[in-house]
């Protein structure tokens, strides 16, 4: 079923079905049918439209790594630039929230601020 603002992406994916987004002719109707259906979905970087498994992201994929590795939490360090990214500071993770690639000014702001709200943050910016 065609939906207003998506155009499939070329590239296959093994668990995820992705667009190309709109934002301009996008219908909000498309988040809710994807919920009915019992996927997740997420808007990323103003131009992608991921449907995922409910549940599945970078970060509790991450956590299970990590747990499955038995590895040192405290050890680990994500690192993110889009609202795909946003997962990984959501573990309690210490984080390194990027420049954000995003176009969009305020997509910048919401990824910044829930990132930096989400994660610990470091002793002080690091310089690369």
């Amino acid at each position: 079923q065609e939906a207003p603002g998506l155009t499939p992406q070329e590239t296959p994916f093994r668990y995820r079905m992705s667009y190309h987004y709109d934002p301009d002719t996008f219908h909000p109707a498309a988040l809710e049918t994807v919920q009915q259906m019992g996927f997740d979905a997420l808007i990323s970087d103003d131009r992608f439209f991921d449907v995922l498994p409910k549940g599945i992201s970078k970060g509790p994929s991450l956590l299970r790594l990590i747990d499955w590795l038995e590895h040192d939490a405290n050890t680990v360090l994500v690192a993110g630039d889009t609202m795909n990214d946003l997962s990984l500071f959501e573990t309690g993770l210490k984080g390194v929230a990027n420049r954000p690639c995003s176009t969009s000014s305020a997509a910048k702001t919401t990824f910044i601020m829930r990132a930096a709200t989400a994660a610990p943050a470091l002793p002080k910016p690091l310089k690369l």
